[in-house]
């Protein structure tokens, strides 16, 4: 029987170091004291239910468990805890294909304006080959790493809704885009049934952009088919280390220095550069042209296309920028 993590949110003054666990019910319910930041007026609550559908944990835990369990603190303690909203459902299914089910409140932007939206995925992951360790390529490179370097996992999305449905889905599920996770815990999911659709569009702006040989010369590392998908994750994960580099992307979020849509592009135009290098570095040298090349296709053949244009869309001028250091 599938195995369900889920996590809610509790209105509460209530502070403390550490986190405290309550069993109840033959379930252990971990209140994440350790996780509030000092204005939060809430916690979260975090508890494991086996089950057969996603209905039964979701009302087992709002509707049985959890109630008796805040009103014993709520005594205990002389405040009240209020159940709130549901900020994260996991999913754990046992099995060969290793199948997921993802479902919280996920926010990205969408025209230089973040948006949330209730969102869930049902995918299962995919083996698409290693990525060698980056992390001694960027010290050499730079000295230091003031981050981690995103863990990037491949997957095929079998149904989504929200975010992850239909034509404006997204293709990164990012951590720290999930209601519950602020810190970026976790990897990154790159989901390969978008990607895959997206370069189907793509093959016929870059034939309309290159001409014919050079388009050819494009193309031809996503041929055979079964190397696209290992081509674009391998682009994608070289990518994101270059973002890890030197200051790091999280600590440039923090300071505001991110904040508009041009020095966003000078961001994903530095990270393109890294990953070029790193890759010149760790690769045989055909691989590096074609993670170059993969490059080349997502910046003239997607974003440069993207409906935000140079106003409004970091990766239009992103594929600006790459487009006048290619001269």
């Amino acid at each position: 029987m599938p195995l369900y993590l889920l996590r809610f949110k509790v209105e509460t003054c209530l502070k403390h170091e550490k986190d405290l666990t309550v069993p109840y019910g033959g379930v252990q319910s971990s209140f994440l004291f350790s996780r509030q930041a000092e204005e939060d007026g809430h916690v979260s609550v975090q508890l494991e239910l086996a089950a057969a559908n996603y209905e039964e944990p979701w009302g087992g835990a709002a509707g049985t468990l959890l109630p008796p369990v805040l009103d014993a603190l709520s005594f205990a303690a002389g405040t009240p805890l209020l159940l709130r909203d549901l900020e994260l459902v996991l999913k754990h299914e046992t099995g060969k294909q290793g199948c997921f089910f993802l479902m919280a409140p996920y926010t990205t932007s969408r025209k230089a304006k973040k948006e949330t939206v209730l969102s869930a995925i049902y995918g299962s992951r995919l083996e698409l080959g290693e990525i060698p360790p980056l992390q001694p390529i960027l010290l050499d490179m730079f000295g230091v790493l003031n981050e981690p370097i995103p863990h990037m996992v491949p997957i095929l999305g079998h149904a989504g809704a929200g975010w992850f449905a239909g034509e404006s889905g997204e293709a990164f599920l990012v951590p720290n885009g999930w209601a519950g996770l602020p810190d970026g815990d976790g990897p990154v999911l790159n989901n390969m049934s978008e990607q895959v659709t997206r370069v189907s569009v793509a093959f016929e702006a870059i034939r309309r952009i290159f001409d014919e040989a050079s388009a050819n010369l494009l193309l031809s590392v996503y041929t055979p088919q079964s190397s696209l998908m290992k081509a674009l994750n391998a682009e994608y994960s070289f990518h994101e280390a270059g973002h890890a580099s030197g200051i790091g992307l999280n600590h440039k979020l923090a300071a505001g220095v991110l904040n508009s849509t041009f020095f966003g592009a000078i961001e994903e135009w530095r990270s393109d550069g890294v990953a070029f290098e790193a890759a010149r570095r760790t690769l045989p040298l055909a691989t590096v042209g074609t993670l170059i090349a993969s490059n080349f296709i997502t910046r003239f053949g997607i974003d440069a296309h993207r409906k935000g244009s140079l106003d409004l869309d970091t990766d239009v001028n992103s594929a600006l920028l790459l487009f006048n250091s290619s001269d």
